[in-house]
């Protein structure tokens, strides 16, 4: 028996790290977890889901449904909008006795206009799911707004909607002091010839990871700054040929998928958040345990 059952449909970056950090601590805590969710979507949680789900498909609400039935867990708590929506629709399949409470985090950001999750089934699909929630988290005040603002008056209601904003472990990760990281960082100082700008995030649109390229060229002439970007996703290589054609070689340093930020931020000066919608992003709070300042665009929870 499994006391919390975490649900997901698609997992990457802060939700990731969400995630794993929450595990960790309910584990220190006694709590005895499961994961259900797309087998081998996420090596970073360091196991396969205890219950493989398909994505999206009507298999993984019958999945879902038997693993609710048979584990009997005393909470389910979906991780996203598709999660949440999976997640009511198979308890809901099940016989009242057989239920148990639903929490649901939405980690954001929410759809931008004119994605299919804004047409009128899609929205009706995810308040119809978060109606049902005993619980319903956000990550972030504006988040929290803008879930009233997409789906009306319900999740406009006073205490309908929760805000517990992300945080990072200070022992043994960011800004922890330990002897490896004093090394990484005294190492970067002791080298350093101009400061090191840090974008961590996915390379996807919303992460706005273009609109860093064209700033660093402003800057590039006055400024001596090298520019990293550490995170991988399907923009990796028309950002490439972007750099090469604003003259960036040189200056700019692609770093792929990063499994040790703390090492990233102990060689940066500077945390640089591009996005163009977000809920509370891990890299800004990580840089700033780091000390490291952060730029970023007044959005989602960096306001």
């Amino acid at each position: 028996m499994s006391a919390v059952l975490h649900v997901v449909q698609g997992m990457q970056g802060g939700m990731l790290t969400h995630l794993r950090t929450l595990l960790a601590g309910l584990a220190e805590r006694g709590v005895a977890c499961a994961v259900a969710g797309p087998a081998g979507l996420w090596p970073g949680l360091g196991s396969q889901p205890s219950v493989p789900l398909a994505a999206g498909s009507v298999r993984s609400l019958a999945a879902l449904r038997r693993a609710v039935a048979l584990r009997q867990p005393g909470l389910v708590h979906a991780h996203g909008l598709r999660a949440s929506v999976l997640a009511a629709a198979a308890l809901a399949a099940l016989r009242p006795s057989r239920r148990c409470p639903l929490v649901c985090s939405i980690h954001g950001p929410l759809p931008p206009a004119g994605s299919p999750w804004r047409r009128p089934w899609h929205t009706a699909a995810v308040r119809w799911a978060l109606e049902r929630a005993d619980a319903v988290l956000a990550v972030s005040r504006s988040l929290s707004g803008e879930l009233s603002a997409w789906l009306g008056p319900w999740a406009a209601a006073p205490q309908r909607v929760t805000v517990v904003p992300n945080g990072v472990l200070l022992s043994g990760g960011a800004g922890c002091g330990c002897s490896r990281c004093a090394r990484l960082s005294g190492r970067r100082r002791a080298g350093a010839s101009c400061p090191v700008a840090t974008c961590m995030a996915r390379l996807v649109p919303v992460k706005g990871v273009d609109l860093l390229l064209e700033a660093a060229v402003r800057v590039a002439p006055g400024v001596p700054l090298r520019v990293w970007v550490a995170g991988d996703g399907p923009q990796r290589a028309e950002l490439a040929r972007q750099a090469r054609r604003l003259g960036l070689a040189g200056r700019l340093r692609f770093l792929g998928a990063c499994s040790h930020p703390a090492a990233v931020w102990a060689r940066s000066d500077l945390a640089v958040l591009p996005s163009r919608a977000e809920g509370l992003p891990y890299a800004a709070l990580e840089a700033m345990a780091w000390g490291r300042a952060v730029v970023a665009f007044a959005v989602g929870g960096l306001v």
